[in-house]
């Protein structure tokens, strides 16, 4: 689950003028190759629209879910420098976040 800034934060000032969406697309668009190299990919890409049940004090702007072959796998795309810099973008973006670690059923 994705909240993201109204505005970039860039502590270099670099990219202020975007939009904390638009700087969560810049990572969005290379961690997805970083997850196809590494056998993963970005199943789903949604925004939120409005809640259908259950109480919140303020709705999610997106959802997204990437899957990764392993737990292992994960961590050491996120130990990479490949990830560490794209991660900026990531930052300045997002206001908030959820991870979620899913396992299949029977698995």
């Amino acid at each position: 689950l994705l909240k993201f800034r109204e505005k970039a934060y860039c502590p270099d000032g670099k990219d202020e003028h975007l939009s904390g969406r638009e700087a969560y697309a810049r990572y969005s668009a290379e961690v997805s190759k970083i997850l196809h190299e590494m056998g993963g990919g970005i199943e789903f890409v949604a925004d939120v629209s409005r809640l259908m049940l259950g109480e919140v004090e303020e709705l999610w702007d997106a959802v997204a879910i990437a899957s990764y072959p392993s737990r292992e796998a994960m961590l050491k795309m996120i130990q990479s420098d490949a990830y560490q810099s794209i991660h900026i973008h990531r930052e300045a973006g997002l206001a908030g976040q959820l991870n979620i670690e899913t396992i299949k059923a029977g698995e």
